[in-house]
C-alpha cells in the first residue's frame, strides 16, 4: 500500500515484524539507498523515485530504534 499497491495486507504490522531483528539506522539507510539506486538503474523517473522514498521514509521508526525494540511480539497468523 505504501508504494501504491493494494491497501489490504494480511501480515503482521511493521513494528511487530521487525521488533526482534535489531535493525540499525545504518542498515535501514543502506536498504533505502539500494532501493533508490536500483530504481534509477531501471530508468524510473526522478519524481517517481522521490515518491517511493517519501513512502518508505516514514516506516523507519517502525523498523529501527526504540519503537521497534519495544514492540510486542506475537506469533505469525496462520492462513
Amino acid at each position: 500500500a505504501a508504494a501504491g499497491g493494494p491497501p489490504r495486507y494480511g501480515g503482521r504490522e511493521l513494528r511487530e515484524a521487525h521488533a526482534n531483528l535489531a535493525i540499525a539506522d545504518e542498515a535501514f539507510d543502506r536498504v533505502a539507498a539500494h532501493l533508490l539506486e536500483t530504481l534509477e538503474h531501471l530508468g524510473v523517473a526522478e519524481e517517481d523515485r522521490a515518491s517511493v522514498l517519501a513512502a518508505v521514509a516514514p516506516t523507519k521508526p517502525l523498523i529501527v530504534g526504540e519503537v521497534a525494540a519495544r514492540a510486542p511480539v506475537t506469533p505469525p497468523r496462520r492462513t
